[in-house]
């Protein structure tokens, strides 16, 4: 049942963030909006580390060394792009 409510939940904000994507775009540069993304993938990456006892049967990922800085590596080259496209 959890899982279920997980599932639900997680494509209810995935339909907000887009809604929420489109209407920043109609206010703004859509090149700095979606280079911001890059924060979404950063604050997943943080919640996940700070839940990683529960991220292991959540997400179905392990969270060893390697992975965190395979995935610290990815922010860096995404900030990267966003400094590129800033």
């Amino acid at each position: 049942p959890y899982r279920n409510a997980a599932i639900v939940v997680g494509v209810l904000m995935g339909g907000i963030g887009f809604i929420g994507v489109q209407y920043a775009m109609s206010l703004g540069s859509a090149a700095i909006v979606n280079a911001l993304q890059v924060m979404q993938f950063a604050l997943l990456v943080l919640v996940a580390f700070f839940l990683k006892s529960k991220a292991q049967t959540l997400l179905g990922e392990s969270l060893n060394k390697s992975v965190i800085a395979i995935k610290a590596v990815a922010l860096v080259i995404m900030a990267a792009g966003l400094a590129l496209v800033v």
